[in-house]
C-alpha cells in the first residue's frame, strides 16, 4: 500500500473494519509522524502551452464536432473562434457535413470582422482533419 494516498488508505481501513477514523485524522497523524506521500499533483506532467496569438485576429481556429442524439441523428456543430480572445466568431449546426457550410462561415466572418480592418495581413486559419465518419 506504499503507493496509495492517505485518503485511499483511510477508506480502505474503514471499509474492511481495520480502523474507524475520518480522513482528517489520518492526515493529522501522518503529519505528526512525518509521513509524506506523493500526491497526484506531483505526478502530473506539466501542461504544454499550445499555439497562442499575441493579438486579436492573428489566428483563427475552425472545428467541426459531431453530436449524436439519442435517436441516432447526427448533428454537425461548426465553430470558428479567435485564438487570442477565445471569442466565437461564427457557428452553425447542421445535419449535413458540407464544405459549403464551412466556406460560408469563413466568408461571413471575414466580412464581419476583417473586411474593413488593417489586421487581415498574416491571419492564420488552423483546422484539423475530420476523422472518417460512417454514413
Amino acid at each position: 500500500y506504499s503507493s496509495w494516498s492517505i485518503t485511499s488508505l483511510a477508506y480502505y481501513a474503514l471499509k474492511n473494519n481495520i480502523l474507524s477514523a475520518c480522513v482528517s485524522t489520518w492526515y493529522k497523524y501522518a503529519n505528526i509522524l512525518g509521513i509524506t506521500r506523493s500526491t497526484a499533483r506531483n505526478r502530473r506532467k506539466d501542461k504544454k502551452t499550445g499555439i497562442r496569438a499575441d493579438e486579436v485576429n492573428k489566428i483563427w481556429h475552425m472545428d467541426v464536432t459531431v453530436f449524436k442524439t439519442r435517436d441516432n441523428v447526427k448533428a454537425y456543430i461548426y465553430i470558428l473562434m479567435d485564438n487570442f480572445s477565445r471569442y466565437i466568431l461564427n457557428y452553425r449546426v447542421s445535419t449535413e457535413l458540407r464544405a459549403h457550410t464551412t466556406f460560408e462561415m469563413l466568408k461571413e466572418s471575414y466580412f464581419k470582422h476583417l473586411h474593413s480592418s488593417t489586421q487581415k495581413q498574416g491571419l492564420e486559419l488552423i483546422t484539423r482533419p475530420l476523422k472518417s465518419i460512417e454514413h
